[in-house]
Parts: structure tokens; C-alpha cells; sequence
């Protein structure tokens, strides 16, 4: 459950993230992608679990929550993010660095679902946006380590 209030930004806004220095432009939070991001990590566990079955793995609750969690926070990204500023700058330079003395600035990423997806696979990324948008949604009593 995610709280829903009159003082929650009525349009899109802008955050920091403190670990990666990037910018994120955010949609706030609603109904509708809380029921979208609940479906799509309930159906991310269900198939995780015929994988592990089928794999001969015992599937335990510590790895439900772990699918639950990363499939629930990664379809709230991709509804959620707007824009950004600062994704794939670092990369492309330190690449860019490789090959010639002098490196070029190159073009950020542009947000697709499939960038938001690399870009959620690193932590610092993933931990910025648990903190900066779920964490903040979620009603205190169902909120863990913090």
C-alpha cells in the first residue's frame, strides 16, 4: 500500500539521486501504477518459482521477497521516469577516454524501458530510486530496515 495525499506533486518532478548523481524527472505515484507494478511482481514470482521447481530448487520466502521487490520497484521505474540527466555520460566518456586522448561529451541516455531496466541492474540506481520514491510512499508501519 502507498500513501496518497493532497501535499504529493500534482505534475512531474525533479530529484537528485545522492549515490549516482543523477537526476531522475518523476511522475508522482497513483493508483493505477501500484496495481500495474503489484501484477507484474506477482507474475515475476509465479514464473520464478516454476523456474526454481523445474530447476530442482527450493524456492524459500527471503527469494519471493527478493522477486517480489526488484520486479515491483522496476515497473514503478518504468512508469515513473520521465527523463534524467547524467545517465550515460560516465560511461560513454570513460569509453570515449579508451580511444582518444581528449574525450568528447557524448549524448545521455534517453529513457526507454529498456534503459530503465540497465540502468535499475545497478545498485547505486536501484537504491536511489527505492529511497527516493518508494520508501517515501509507503505508510510507516510497512516500512522495513530504516
Amino acid at each position: 500500500m502507498f500513501l496518497i495525499s493532497d501535499d504529493k506533486p500534482t505534475g512531474p518532478y525533479w530529484k537528485e539521486f545522492q549515490r549516482t548523481g543523477i537526476r531522475v524527472q518523476l511522475r508522482p505515484i497513483d493508483q493505477a501504477m501500484m496495481i500495474s507494478a503489484r501484477y507484474v511482481a506477482t507474475a515475476s514470482a509465479a514464473a520464478a518459482a516454476q523456474e526454481y521447481e523445474k530447476a530442482g530448487k527450493t524456492w524459500t520466502v527471503a527469494d519471493q521477497a527478493a522477486v517480489l521487490n526488484t520486479a515491483f520497484n522496476l515497473q514503478l521505474a518504468k512508469s515513473a521516469i520521465v527523463a534524467w540527466e547524467g545517465v550515460g555520460l560516465k560511461v560513454a566518456q570513460k569509453e570515449t577516454a579508451k580511444r582518444v586522448k581528449k574525450p568528447k561529451k557524448e549524448k545521455a541516455a534517453v529513457v526507454t524501458e529498456a534503459n530503465i531496466e540497465a540502468a535499475m541492474r545497478d545498485m547505486a540506481f536501484y537504491d536511489d530510486f527505492d529511497d527516493v520514491y518508494v520508501i517515501p510512499n509507503m505508510p510507516d508501519a510497512t516500512r522495513k530496515n530504516g
